[in-house]
């Protein structure tokens, strides 16, 4: 079973780590749990006991007449591993295919990125189960797959060579042109349709779903939040939605919150809608000027555009969001806040956990704004860190794995 311990502990317990063992058992990769029988069984036994769960649950519903919606696989038992060998096996494995996919980045450091919404996220801070995280090369040459229950389409993360580069030569970026007109350092698209009419408000920013929440914010992470906030409300033109996240004890209630940066969908630099009889861009191609673009609209008229399009969202239109003015003063590669005033090092707040561009839509409480996991319906949920971060406690909470293409 999953114990609800605190934040950056347990999350699978071996055989030898449960209740009436006297032994406990570290893998040899230094994590406690390995990765269990989750990359096993994933695609047969949870999902065929997530589809009984989900029927067994909407019958209760529907014979007591409650319209409470059914158990998803993130609610259920996670099954323990056959034996501490086969756990450590895996964990070893999942750390390997990490490393594998750190080292192919074309230079370093380099952006890391993974689509970790096909599994939902942890319902509080301090629940962890293990999750399903597909590669997302930098600069792939044709768009990644995206697939969960709320969302299919696809992703695309452009980035321009630095200029340090040491190896610039023999990188073959088939995107480098794109950016000889631009200041960007990084673009990052996502395209697609809603497999259910958004409902409530819609949000788009970063959300912290791995970090450890058991300490009380840092001088330090103030500062950076001080920075940082006002500078995205500066550069986007948008209000943003600010979190620290519920810390400490209270982190281990019904009721806790992650750290939270985000705001409206007019957060966005570009939007496309494009209708079921027009040809889809694909964004492995030149989309400049295509749909709404923030930089060639004045901020009124780039506003109420996204806003008609969000209220008019359907299941059959293709929907296609870029970002890419933060980007000047997000240098992601190397963790760092480029302000005018100084530049601000972000991987001491962050410590081994990576951030999540996540899209989703929040149901709208007038007594309660807080962004609580319960409330949110999850659309695209990416994880992205710097090859320069040590991140190996990732490999008990995620199974890695190559990424799929369109």
């Amino acid at each position: 079973a999953v114990p609800k311990e605190a934040a950056g502990t347990a999350d699978i317990l071996l055989p030898s780590e449960q209740a009436g063992s006297s032994s406990s058992s570290t893998c040899g990769c230094g994590c406690l749990q390995g990765l269990t029988a989750w990359s096993r069984r994933l695609h047969s036994s949870l999902s065929q006991r997530a589809a009984a769960a989900a029927a067994a649950a909407a019958a209760a519903a529907a014979a007591a007449g409650s319209t409470a919606m059914p158990t998803d696989f993130c609610d259920l038992q996670t099954e323990l591993p056959d034996s501490e060998e086969e756990a450590r096996d895996l964990c070893s494995a999942n750390h390997d295919i990490l490393k594998r996919h750190v080292d192919a980045s074309p230079w370093h450091p380099g952006v890391i990125l993974y689509d970790a919404a096909p599994d939902p996220p942890p319902k509080l801070p301090t629940d962890r189960r293990p999750r399903r995280a597909y590669r997302i090369p930098m600069n792939s040459k044709k768009p990644v797959r995206l697939d969960n229950k709320n969302f299919e389409g696809s992703f695309l993360f452009l980035h321009r060579i630095p200029e340090d580069c040491s190896t610039a030569e023999n990188v073959d970026n088939p995107y480098q042109s794109h950016f000889e007109t631009k200041t960007r350092r990084w673009e990052a698209r996502v395209q697609g349709r809603f497999k259910q009419v958004p409902h409530g408000s819609l949000f788009v920013g970063c959300v912290l779903e791995d970090f450890d929440y058991s300490e009380e914010p840092t001088w330090a992470a103030t500062a950076f939040a001080g920075a940082t906030v006002p500078l995205m409300e500066m550069v986007v033109g948008e209000t943003f939605y600010f979190a620290w996240g519920t810390r400490g004890d209270a982190a281990h209630e019904p009721d806790g919150e992650f750290s939270t940066v985000m705001t409206n969908f007019s957060g966005f630099d570009q939007v496309i809608v494009t209708r079921p009889d027009e040809e889809i861009p694909s964004i492995d191609t030149d989309i400049t000027g295509l749909g709404f673009c923030r930089n060639v609209m004045s901020s009124g008229q780039y506003r109420k555009a996204v806003k008609h399009a969000i209220a008019n969202m359907d299941t059959k239109n293709t929907y296609t969001f870029c970002v890419w003015g933060s980007s000047k003063y997000i240098d992601v590669a190397n963790s760092k806040i480029l302000t005018p005033v100084k530049t601000i090092d972000y991987s001491g707040f962050l410590g081994e956990w990576p951030a999540h561009f996540v899209i989703y839509s929040l149901k709208d409480d007038e007594d309660d704004p807080r962004h609580l996991e319960h409330k949110k319906i999850q659309y695209v949920d990416i994880m992205v860190w710097s090859s320069d971060m040590e991140v190996d406690t990732l490999a008990r909470r995620y199974e890695f794995i190559d990424e799929r293409y369109i």
